[in-house]
């Protein structure tokens, strides 16, 4: 699930004045979010790479505090999701996201006759059947 982003912007921002309304300092927002944080591991075929990283990095600003915005916007939508739920923000049993379509095929769908059945007033070429 990726959540839209006009979605994820605005649970970016209330779970920012939130945090802030709630603990007040940057300190102690720093704490809250760190709650969140986990050590995984993961293993990347492809390059044979395999070790210890977090779930989400915290970014920080010139002056050494947390900057909330940058490390709201590298979190994955389900840590998002779960500080914002843990700050009792509103989130929708049903999250705006962009749907995936499937159609599975009837018995009387014979696989390629079906694809025949959309492309053939787009196509000029005769398809045969097999």
């Amino acid at each position: 699930m990726r959540l839209r982003p006009k979605y994820r912007m605005e649970l970016m921002k209330q779970t920012k004045e939130s945090m802030f309304e709630e603990y007040s300092s940057y300190n102690n927002v720093e704490t809250f979010i760190k709650q969140f944080q986990e050590r995984v591991y993961e293993t990347d075929n492809e390059t044979n790479w395999h070790g210890w990283t977090d779930n989400f990095v915290i970014a920080y600003t010139s002056e050494n505090k947390i900057d909330v915005s940058k490390t709201l916007a590298n979190m994955k939508d389900n840590d998002l999701i779960r500080i914002a739920i843990d700050l009792g923000l509103p989130v929708p049993t049903v999250l705006p996201s962009f749907p995936t379509f499937n159609r599975l095929l009837t018995a009387e769908e014979n696989g390629m006759s079906f694809a025949q059945d959309i492309l053939r007033p787009n196509v000029n070429t005769k398809i045969e059947k097999s």
